[in-house]
């Protein structure tokens, strides 16, 4: 039987970054990620397709840092005594990333007539061409990170205020935050490990699919009604 194609945007955020003033601390700010486990990696592995930074403990989280970011009105819990008080603040840091025209792809209809995106906490993508081209998927980077990026290994607690600064060499350079994925995906089923851990894999092939499109944004936080 045929399995039926089809559209799908999916936008995926890895951690949401709290800030939080505490009085012991001077009310100086801190910021923590939060983590959101989404576990939609399980499937974006089966592909040819990484989150980068959404790890599930296997290794450090990454946050992504650009010197192009955007000044934004977060919410900041302030700890003045017993009683903890929500404070609306101008935050400008290095993961409000914005994406300016040079960064959206112009070629395609999705992003060509776009001026910025803000990817708030955004995450970037990295692909295994070799999966990809197995499965006979194509993949189109729709929208990039300037190429003066750089990234936090993140293992717990805050993110240290000097991780905040632009090294004089800056690693990373553009990095994807926005792919669209064309051709078959194939199908896939839960099966139990040898530790009786349900997982995610491909199922055994014997349908054809129809061909599909898979629209992917590291950042979910941007279409949320406050920012949008």
């Amino acid at each position: 039987d045929e399995i039926k194609g089809g559209k799908a945007f999916i936008a995926v955020q890895h951690y949401n970054v709290q800030q939080h003033q505490y009085r012991g601390r001077g009310f100086t700010t801190v910021y923590w990620p939060q983590p959101q486990f989404h576990g939609f990696n399980d499937y974006l592995r089966l592909i040819g397709v990484r989150q980068v930074g959404d790890e599930q403990g296997e290794q450090p989280g990454e946050v992504l840092l650009d010197r192009s970011h955007a000044n934004l009105m977060l919410d900041t819990q302030v700890n003045r005594s017993a009683f903890r008080e929500h404070d609306p603040q101008q935050v400008s840091r290095p993961f409000l990333i914005r994406v300016a025209s040079d960064g959206l792809s112009s070629t395609s209809p999705i992003t060509s007539r776009l001026g910025e995106l803000l990817f708030i906490w955004g995450s970037r993508f990295t692909t295994e061409e070799g999966q990809l081209t197995k499965l006979g998927l194509t993949c189109s980077v729709l929208a990039t990170t300037s190429d003066r990026t750089w990234s936090y290994a993140w293992s717990g607690g805050n993110i240290p205020e000097e991780s905040f600064a632009e090294p004089g060499e800056t690693p990373l350079g553009r990095q994807p935050l926005a792919l669209l994925l064309d051709g078959s995906f194939p199908a896939v089923e839960i099966k139990k490990d040898e530790s009786g851990r349900e997982t995610l894999a491909a199922a055994a092939p014997g349908s054809s699919a129809a061909p599909g499109k898979l629209l992917l944004a590291g950042c979910s936080e941007m279409f949320k009604n406050a920012y949008l």
